[in-house]
């Protein structure tokens, strides 16, 4: 499929003109003397188009370049909006299927069959064969498979990571390292990441567009056609109906994106007035569940669903 059928696809104009900061991100991940260049940007920046256009040209030159991401899902869209090969993080380090292991429980003494990681083929003692890897959805990986990319590439090869910075935080191995930066928040601010700051596939009207903005400055939404403000006492109670309701209207959870924004009021006790501030943003749908019982367990607060539909 050529780069103007991917255009059509996915909304946009046949011959893209890039900003300034798109320019300077599409010269960065070109720079050879760059090892690490860190890319991000809210959905809608142009992030997977870039990509496009950094293996464009690097390929161009002769240079062997791989797409990758944490998930087959996030792989598959590579493949499908820039053309790329794609393959998961784990694929691409060489990650084995987990091998069973018996072992004796701590506290009964019986034998447990556990199992256990055959961790990555490809390593600093037998690197990776690509010259640049183009990994997409980067705040989603943790410090062991950031640490495995980067000790896996070759003398010279590079990696450019691509992803939204103000997503959740990925799940660590150790807990520990739950209160501490990401991988991705280390290296946007170790290697002069570079910040996408304009959005180019929603039209300016957009409510999520401009609620999404808004829940970044720690500021509560309003209500549009394509984004629903509810008010309610029992938020785990509307987040069911939501869901609920999208099954009935034929949305599909494997195929759709639903962000679900949990707002609490509280008494700010200095001034005795009504507080209102962002408990944290879900999405996709998977999370729901987790989200659903934190929230649950909160007493004497009122919070405020809102919901969008992308």
């Amino acid at each position: 499929m050529s780069d103007n059928d991917l255009n059509r696809v996915f909304g946009l104009p046949g011959d893209i003109t890039f900003d300034d900061v798109q320019l300077q991100a599409i010269e960065a991940c070109c720079d050879l003397d760059r090892r690490i260049v860190a890319v991000t940007g809210k959905a809608g920046t142009g992030k997977t188009v870039l990509m496009r256009e950094v293996s464009k040209r690097l390929t161009n030159y002769g240079y062997t370049v791989q797409s990758s991401a944490p998930t087959g899902k996030a792989a598959k869209r590579i493949r499908e909006a820039t053309g790329l090969q794609a393959m998961t993080n784990h694929r691409m380090l060489g990650y084995g299927f987990p091998r069973e292991w018996e072992v004796e429980d701590d506290k009964t003494g019986e034998k447990k069959t556990i199992l256990v990681s055959t961790g990555p083929k490809f390593t600093r003692l037998k690197p990776m064969e690509y010259d640049t890897i183009l990994c997409d959805e980067y705040a989603m990986v943790n410090q062991e498979i950031n640490r495995n990319l980067i000790d896996a590439l070759k003398g010279g090869a590079r990696i450019c990571m691509f992803g939204d910075v103000n997503q959740l935080k990925p799940i660590e191995e150790d807990r520990r390292l739950d209160e501490q930066p990401s991988a991705f928040q280390n290296a946007l601010s170790k290697f002069g990441g570079i910040v996408l700051d304009t959005i180019h596939r929603h039209d300016s009207g957009s409510g999520i567009a401009r609620n999404g903005a808004l829940i970044l400055q720690g500021r509560v939404p309003r209500p549009s056609d394509d984004f629903t403000l509810r008010h309610t006492d029992k938020p785990v109670d509307a987040v069911q109906q939501f869901v609920q309701l999208c099954r009935d209207e034929g949305h599909s959870y494997a195929d759709t994106d639903h962000q679900i924004v949990l707002y609490e009021q509280v008494l700010d006790r200095n001034s005795e007035t009504q507080l209102s501030y962002p408990s944290y943003v879900l999405g996709p749908c998977a999370s729901l569940l987790r989200a659903a019982a934190i929230q649950d367990c909160r007493q004497g607060s009122a919070s405020h669903p809102c919901t969008s539909r992308q």
